[in-house]
C-alpha cells in the first residue's frame, strides 16, 4: 500500500509539472535562436563601451571629429535642419547625435544648449552608446535573418562576428566616427548577399532587392564617400538587365540625396570640395593638381597590407578557391555554386576599388570598416567548399569543415581581442599622462584673468579649446551657442592663423581689448607642437605692451612637446 501511494504521489507530482515542462520545452524551441543570437551582440556592446571609456576625456586628446559632429548634431537636435558640417557628408551621424542628445536631455534640468555647453563629454558618451546600441540591434537582426535565409546557425553566428574582424574597427566603434556608423550598412549588404545566395527569386522579381540595395548603399555613402565602391557588389552580383542596374544606381543617388540632404542645398560648395579631392593629390582638395601622388603609393600600400594582412590573405584565398571551382564548372556544368562564386568576385572587386580610394588620400582608418569583409569571405569560401559533392555527401567531412572554420574564426577573433586589450592599455596610459598634465596646468590659471589659447587639432587641457573647434564648424549657425559660451568662458581667447586678431566666440578682438579686461596679469597657453606660434602671439602683444615693463613667467613647460603655460604680469604703471 505504501509503495502504491509512493508511485501515486510521484505520478501526481509528474502530472502537476507536466504542463510546466511542456511550456519550457516550447519556450526553449521558440526562443533558442533569440537567446543564441543575443550573445555576440551583447559582447560587442560591452567591449566597445569599455573601449569608449578607456579613451578618457575627449577634449584633452580627441577633439577631431567628435566635437565637429557634436556641435552640428546639437543644432540639429534644437530643430534647425541646416547642417553646416557636411563634407564627408556624415549626415546620418548628425541625426544619431541629435536623437541621443534629445534623449539624454530629457533627464537634464534646465536649458538644452546650456546643458551641452556645461558638459559636452556627457553628450559624447550618450551618442556613442546610442551608436553602438544600434549596431548591436543590427547584429542581432542579421544573425536571425542569416539563419533564416541559409538554415545554418554557422552563417547566423558568423555574420555577428564581422565587427570583431579587426581590433582597429572595434577601436573606432568607441568613438564618433562615420566609419563606425558604416558598420551598419556593411552588415546589411552582407545579409543581402546571403539572401541572394539562398533566394530562388527570378531576376525579373528583384525589384525589392534593387530598392533595398539603393537604400543601404545610399545610406552608407551619406556616412562617408569612401563607401562608393560598395555599389559594385550588387552590380557584379545580381544577374539583372542593364536597365535594372541603372535603376539601382538611380535609387542609390536618390537615397543618398535624402540621407545627405545638406549636400543638395549646398551643391556648389560640396561639388567644389569633391572635385578638388578627385583632381588634387593632397588631402581635402590640396596638393598638386593631379589625380594621385604615385611616389607615395608604395609606402602607403605597404602600410595598408601590413595592417590588413588577414583580410588580404583571406581575399586571395577566396579568389583561389572560387577560381578552382570555376575551372571545375567548365568541365562539370552541374555545379550549383555560381551565386557563391559571383559573391566572392563581387566582394573582392569592391575591396580592390576601396584600396584605390584609400591610396589616393591615405589614412588607415578610411579602410577600417571594410575589414568586415574578412569574415564574409571566409563564410563564402566555406559555402563553396561545402558545395563540393564529396564533402556535401559526407557528414564526417562536413563536420570537419565546419569545425575547422569555427576554430579558425575563434583563433582570428582571439588575436583581435588581444590586440584590443593592448590598445586599451595604451589608451589608459595616454589618458593618465593627459590627466596628469591637466592637473598640473589648470590649477595654475586664475578664472578671472584672460587666457590666450593656441592648441593643436587633437586637444588641450582647456575644454573651451574643444568647444571652439566644434563651434567654428557651425558656420553661420554659431549664434545658437554664442551667448552660452561667452557666459561660460568669459576670459578665453583663441589664437587663429587666419586673422591678426584673437577670436572671442566669433568676436574678433585685438590685444588692446584683451588688456582692458585685466589689471594684473594674463596667460598664454601654447599647446603641443605649437611652439612656432608663440613668437606670432608675442608680436601682437608687444605692439601694445612694452615687453621691458612686464614680468614673463613660464608656469608650465614640457620641452619635448613644446607645451607651455606663460603668465605675463603687468606693471601697474604701464596701464
Amino acid at each position: 500500500m505504501g509503495k502504491f501511494s509512493h508511485h501515486k504521489l510521484q505520478a501526481s507530482i509528474s502530472g502537476f509539472f507536466f504542463p510546466i515542462r511542456q511550456v519550457l520545452r516550447l519556450l526553449s524551441q521558440k526562443y533558442f535562436s533569440t537567446f543564441l543570437f543575443l550573445i555576440i551582440p551583447i559582447i560587442f556592446l560591452l567591449n566597445v563601451t569599455v573601449i569608449h571609456y578607456s579613451l578618457g576625456a575627449f577634449f584633452m586628446g580627441r577633439v577631431d571629429p567628435e566635437y565637429f559632429y557634436m556641435y552640428n548634431g546639437i543644432v540639429l537636435g534644437a530643430g534647425n535642419l541646416s547642417i553646416q558640417y557636411y563634407a564627408h557628408p556624415g549626415t546620418p551621424l548628425h541625426f544619431l547625435i541629435a536623437t541621443s542628445s534629445r534623449i539624454i536631455d530629457l533627464f537634464q534640468p534646465g536649458d538644452y544648449m546650456k546643458s551641452f555647453v556645461d558638459d559636452p563629454e556627457k553628450y559624447i558618451h550618450a551618442a556613442n552608446l546610442f551608436l553602438n546600441a544600434l549596431i548591436t540591434i543590427v547584429l542581432f537582426v542579421c544573425g536571425l535573418y542569416a539563419k533564416k535565409y541559409s538554415g545554418s546557425y554557422l552563417a547566423g553566428l558568423l555574420i555577428q562576428f564581422f565587427p570583431f574582424g579587426s581590433s582597429a574597427l572595434l577601436s573606432i566603434s568607441g568613438r564618433l566616427f562615420p566609419e563606425a556608423l558604416m558598420i551598419i550598412p556593411l552588415l546589411l549588404i552582407s545579409l543581402m548577399i546571403i539572401k541572394y545566395i539562398y533566394d530562388n527569386t527570378d531576376p525579373a522579381g528583384y525589384f525589392i532587392d534593387i530598392v533595398l540595395y539603393g537604400l543601404i548603399i545610399g545610406f552608407g555613402i551619406a556616412c562617408k564617400l569612401t563607401f562608393i565602391p560598395v555599389i559594385l557588389i550588387p552590380l557584379v552580383l545580381l544577374q539583372i538587365s542593364t536597365r535594372q542596374k541603372i535603376r539601382m544606381v538611380l535609387y542609390t543617388i536618390l537615397f543618398f540625396a535624402i540621407f545627405a540632404y545638406p549636400v543638395v542645398f549646398n551643391y556648389d560648395d560640396f561639388w567644389r570640395w569633391v572635385y578638388g579631392i578627385f583632381t588634387h593629390s593632397g588631402k581635402y582638395g590640396g596638393g598638386e593638381k593631379n589625380f594621385i601622388d604615385f611616389a607615395t603609393v608604395p609606402d602607403n600600400l605597404e602600410n595598408l597590407l601590413k595592417f590588413n594582412k588577414e583580410l588580404f590573405t583571406v581575399a586571395l584565398s577566396s579568389l583561389v578557391i572560387s577560381g578552382l571551382y570555376s575551372i571545375k564548372y567548365v568541365k562539370d556544368k552541374s555545379l550549383s555554386n555560381l551565386k557563391i562564386r559571383r559573391a566572392v568576385y563581387a566582394v573582392n572587386i569592391s575591396i580592390l576599388v576601396c584600396i584605390a580610394f584609400t591610396l589616393k588620400h591615405f589614412e588607415l582608418y578610411y579602410f577600417m570598416p571594410f575589414s568586415i569583409f574578412k569574415y564574409l569571405l571566409i563564410l563564402l569560401s566555406t559555402l563553396l567548399i561545402l558545395s563540393y559533392r564529396k564533402i556535401s555527401g559526407s557528414r564526417l567531412l562536413k563536420t570537419i569543415t565546419v569545425s575547422s572554420v569555427s576554430v579558425l574564426i575563434l583563433f582570428m577573433t582571439y588575436g583581435q581581442v588581444l590586440q584590443m586589450r593592448t590598445d586599451i592599455s595604451y589608451s589608459n596610459q595616454r589618458n593618465i599622462k593627459l590627466q596628469q598634465e591637466y592637473n598640473k596646468v589648470i590649477p595654475l590659471v586664475e578664472n578671472d584673468r584672460p587666457i590666450i589659447i593656441a592648441g593643436p587639432y587633437f586637444g588641450a587641457p582647456f575644454i573651451e579649446f574643444a568647444h571652439f573647434n566644434g563651434f567654428i564648424m557651425c558656420s553661420h549657425l554659431k549664434g545658437f551657442f554664442t551667448s552660452y559660451l561667452k557666459e561660460k568662458y568669459p576670459y578665453s581667447y583663441q589664437y587663429v592663423t587666419w586673422s591678426d586678431k584673437f577670436d572671442f566666440w566669433s568676436d574678433f578682438v585685438d590685444f588692446r581689448q584683451i588688456l582692458d579686461r585685466t589689471k594684473s596679469s594674463f596667460y598664454v597657453y601654447i599647446g603641443k607642437e605649437m611652439g612656432n606660434e608663440l613668437p606670432v602671439i608675442e608680436n601682437r602683444i608687444w605692439q601694445v605692451l612694452d615687453k621691458n615693463s612686464v614680468t614673463k613667467k613660464v608656469l608650465y613647460l614640457d620641452a619635448d612637446t613644446e607645451e607651455q603655460l606663460i603668465e605675463i604680469t603687468i606693471n601697474p604703471k604701464t596701464l
